[in-house]
């Protein structure tokens, strides 16, 4: 049976870390609540990252995502951002625990555990990511992944969608590019996103077919080949 995983934007081709929220660049609107551990963490009702549910009480995402507990809501069950639709679950945050190597100018380690201040209601809208079983195989290179979030949908634009999209790439297991390349590419991401700061993750590639791509700050998240979480 082919291997097909759901990525909720933790292990990219490149994290741009700004202010302005995810791109899923070349994706389209999801089905409301088909991704169910989805997660949007938000300051002042402003998205800024992404999550993953892997438990009813944490919620995975990227260590460069963090800010003090007391500034961090975690939504689950959102699909639009500009409309209350009735079956948000909100949440403060009562613990955060960041990777305690996590290096910020290369992306190692970027990962992070956010504990809810009381247990997520599961249901049809909500449920947990599934971890793999302890003997599974990792993710084999080329393995096609979907990528989910929220943001602007074309390059060059700053204009977010509102609504939870996703988009489908290429998953590479191992970074294989040299540092001249990685110079290169974080020249090129500052001259498309003046005032970000950019550098690929040396954990795991995702290409980018048909011109479709993800980038920035909603970065939270899950591999998920065969329904389970990598």
């Amino acid at each position: 049976m082919p291997s097909s995983c759901h990525l909720s934007l933790l292990l990219l081709l490149v994290n741009l870390t700004s202010v302005y929220g995810s791109r899923i660049i070349g994706g389209e609107e999801v089905n409301p609540y088909t991704i169910k551990y989805q997660a949007s963490l938000q300051f002042m009702n402003y998205h800024f990252c992404g999550g993953t549910l892997i438990h009813p009480e944490w919620v995975l995402s990227a260590a460069h995502c963090w800010r003090p507990q007391h500034m961090i809501k975690v939504v689950l069950s959102e699909h639009n951002l500009q409309r209350n639709e009735g079956h948000e679950q909100v949440f403060s945050v009562s613990a955060v625990i960041r990777h305690y190597q996590y290096q910020h100018w290369s992306f190692d380690n970027d990962i992070m555990l956010l504990k809810l201040d009381r247990p997520a209601i599961l249901n049809d809208k909500v449920q947990v990511a599934l971890f793999p079983e302890r003997d599974a195989p990792p993710l084999a290179s080329l393995t096609p992944c979907t990528v989910s979030g929220w943001g602007v949908t074309s390059l060059y634009s700053y204009s977010v969608s509102p609504v939870l999209r996703s988009v489908n790439v290429d998953f590479f297991p191992n970074c294989w590019v040299t540092q001249e390349d990685l110079l290169f590419v974080m020249a090129d991401l500052r001259a498309l996103y003046p005032g970000a700061s950019a550098a690929p993750t040396l954990t795991t590639l995702v290409s980018t077919p048909r011109s479709e791509t993800t980038s920035d700050g909603s970065t939270g998240s899950s591999t998920k080949p065969n329904k389970t979480l990598n």
